[in-house]
């Protein structure tokens, strides 16, 4: 039993080894993490809509001071977005970034005497180069909405399913948005999912995948969600929708994130997951014995960094007595192994929900609880001798290889570099890592 426990122990430690070289140690854990400057900072909530123009995050949820802003994490300082044409504030927008404005869409406001907050079908486009806003057409636009499966094709932003306010039914229509013309078009019904609250959703480069768990016509914060998930993915340029088969397990939770690495679409509720191979209609399943740390209401944050998921933050507890927990730790997973290896050290933001982008070579948190965001520059970047680059998508420019020449913490002082490189043995699952 002692032997079996300590084959076991250096198996995991091994599969770990190609991020901890040079960086993960507790010399070095402190610096992995960076944080961002609070001065002009908007007012810290979880629900602002953002983007990543690839080299800011804007942030957007109203038009009054400190409803938004613009953080350049290369000067680590945050400018004011002009409020005139804007939108009106609103609760959960959606935004997407399409290479020269960011669109904002949807979400809830407080407009009725009451209190009552009424779902919005309008909004707005933003260029930070000349700091305007311009109107979106109402004309054509779907009905309003909260938390629909919403992308940015290069050329139209798509947006399908979520609910009729917060406490609406789920929807299983949708439209598409051509900000070169201003105009609206409906998706197709034929083949399209069912209604879906909060479907989870990517863009693959050619179609938009869309995900989720059957919900009931009540109010979705008290829906009876159903066992079975259902998907399908959608072609703008074919305009048809295709049926994605049958999960072989499903996520247990109702709502789950999802996040594309360029070959899959990732799921991840925070007790389990599953991989969608979209070009072979393949699902495969996730590891979650090691590694990964429980996640029992949200998992917070899922990147992906051309390399491998990070997973940080989230959120659980029980609702009643209330008591919410909001977490500062996290986990790497890396597909090609199935394996994850949790972010050590403590000094990230501790964050429930909110903004979050990859930046090319970082992971941008904003804001945490207490106001504190965070920037977490994995350890492989940091262990590359040359430098790295990547494309606005996240994509690696120049491919890791664990071949490379590593410097680790003692090396650097030595002089000397170490040199890994992994076989994996015939009929083991485990990689064998030859270090000199």
């Amino acid at each position: 039993m002692r032997r079996t426990t300590i084959v076991l122990l250096l198996v995991g430690l091994a599969q770990c080894i190609p991020q901890n070289l040079g960086a993960e140690s507790s010399s070095t854990t402190a610096s992995a993490w960076s944080p961002i400057s609070t001065a002009d900072a908007p007012i810290p909530s979880e629900e602002y809509a953002s983007v990543w123009t690839g080299h800011e995050l804007i942030v957007w949820r109203g038009n009054e001071p400190g409803e938004a802003g613009r953080y350049d994490p290369a000067h680590d300082a945050w400018a004011p977005l002009s409020s005139g044409g804007g939108p009106t504030a609103r609760r959960v927008p959606i935004a997407v970034w399409t290479g020269t404005e960011m669109i904002i869409w949807g979400g809830t406001s407080r407009t009725t005497n009451d209190g009552r907050e009424e779902s919005r079908n309008d909004g707005a486009r933003y260029n930070p180069l000349t700091d305007t806003w311009a109107p979106t057409s109402l004309e054509g636009a779907p009905s309003a909405r909260v938390f629909p499966a919403v992308v940015w094709t290069g050329k139209e932003l798509l947006i399908w399913g979520g609910s009729a306010g917060l406490s609406g039914r789920a929807l299983n229509d949708g439209a598409a948005y051509d900000p070169s013309t201003d105009a609206w078009r409906a998706l197709p019904s034929d083949g399209r999912p069912s209604p879906l609250y909060h479907p989870s959703h990517v863009w693959t480069g050619r179609e938009m995948l869309i995900w989720g768990r059957l919900a009931s016509d009540r109010s979705p914060y008290y829906a009876q969600f159903s066992s079975r998930a259902t998907g399908a993915s959608y072609d703008p340029e074919a305009d048809v929708w295709t049926s994605i088969p049958s999960a072989p397990s499903d996520p247990s939770h109702s709502v789950y994130s999802a996040t594309w690495t360029g070959t899959e679409m990732v799921l991840w509720d925070g007790l389990d997951g599953g991989r969608y191979d979209p070009t072979r209609h393949e699902w495969h399943t996730m590891s979650s014995q090691t590694g990964v740390p429980d996640r029992q209401e949200n998992i917070g944050h899922l990147i992906w960094s051309g390399r491998e998921l990070i997973m940080w933050g989230g959120r659980g507890g029980t609702e009643v007595p209330r008591h919410v927990v909001e977490f500062n730790n996290g986990s790497r997973y890396d597909p090609t192994t199935d394996t994850w290896c949790p972010i050590l050290g403590g000094n990230g933001p501790a964050s429930g929900f909110g903004p979050s982008t990859w930046t090319g070579d970082s992971m941008l948190i904003w804001p945490g609880r207490d106001r504190v965001g965070g920037i977490y520059r994995p350890y492989w970047l940091n262990a590359l001798q040359e430098t790295m680059t990547y494309d606005t998508s996240g994509r690696p420019l120049v491919a890791y290889s664990p071949a490379r020449r590593i410097a680790s913490p003692s090396s650097r002082r030595t002089g000397r570099s170490l040199n890994a490189s992994a076989t994996r043995r015939p009929g083991s699952s485990g990689l064998r890592w030859t270090i000199g």
